[in-house]
Formats: C-alpha cells, structure tokens, sequence
C-alpha cells in the first residue's frame, strides 16, 4: 500500500495486516526452495554447491521476513498493552497465572530469539555471501545491512536474554 507517510495502518490490526501479508510470501519462498533443492540434486557435482547458496538466500529472507514480523507483532501488542495501562501485582496469590498478554508477548520475544539464532547460524553456515552487506560499517544504511551483522546479531540474543525478567515489571508474575 502506497500511503505516501499517512498514518493509514497502525497499531494491532496494522499488525494482522502485516502478518498478513508475511504468511502469504512465505509460503512462496519455501516452494522456491523446495524447487531450488531439486535443481540442485539433478545438476551435476560441481553446479550443486551454487544452488545451495541460492537456497541459503532464500532462507535468509524468510527468516528476515519472520524478523520483522516478530518486531511489527510484539511493538503491536506492548502499545496494547501500554494503552490499558494495568500494573502488575506486587505480590500475586498463590495460583495466578500467565495472562495471554504476557504469554504472547514473551512467546514472540522467544521467537524472535530463535529465528536471530537460525539466521546467525545460516549466516555462518559458508564463507560464500549469504546477504549483499555494506563492505564497511561507514556504507551500512537503513537499506543495506553492516559487515558486523553476526556480531549484532549475537549482541541482540544476549540482550534479549539478559531482559528476559524484564517482562515482570509489565506483568504481574505467574505464581503456579
């Protein structure tokens, strides 16, 4: 949608369309590379390491793709929760549970852990380029990653990690 800087979409169901549209070209890129593999398997010996760097680009968009799924969902849903300004209990009674707006947004962070960690392990997976990066920080831009993108990519799982309780002072915490 061209919306030429209208705040047109925005908030949760600017999410759903967002979703939306990621579940729909998934599903392409993975036929892509289901169609990439069986190329590669009927090539000859020395064309086949090609199309597995093909396939390997493939899945770095997808997991690009969940990565800013992941963002646009769990921005949606901490203004949500933002806006009914709750606060947490300080001292929950025994038996409270998760609230579905913890579980789903601690859900989405841990997604969004494991989808950084395929992609840095993807990216490492070969010295061939994986993704066109700058060739120096200095040419990084908001359209082309940076060289370091492993090394950020490695800080954003250790963040995340280290945050992990972060989520108790939003919610009030499970006491099973």
């Amino acid at each position: 949608a061209d919306i030429q800087a209208m705040r047109m979409f925005e908030g949760y169901s600017a999410h759903l369309l967002f979703q939306r549209v990621i579940e729909t070209t998934i599903p392409d890129l993975e036929k892509a590379i289901a169609d990439i593999h069986a190329i590669r398997d009927a090539a000859p010996e020395n064309a086949r390491q090609k199309w597995d760097l093909y396939s390997r680009r493939l899945q770095a968009v997808i997991y690009l793709l969940r990565s800013a799924d992941n963002m646009v969902a769990y921005q949606a849903q901490l203004d949500r929760v933002k806006e009914l300004g709750v606060k947490p209990e300080p001292n929950p009674v025994l038996g409270v549970q998760s609230s579905w707006d913890r579980t789903d947004l601690m859900q989405t962070a841990r997604n969004e852990i494991d989808n950084t960690s395929h992609l840095l392990q993807l990216l490492q997976s070969t010295p061939e380029p994986i993704l066109d990066l700058a060739p120096t920080p200095d040419e990084e831009t908001i359209m082309r990653l940076g060289p370091d993108l492993p090394a950020q990519l490695k800080r954003k799982i250790d963040l995340m990690n280290a945050h992990w309780t972060d989520y108790d002072r939003l919610f009030t915490a499970p006491n099973p």
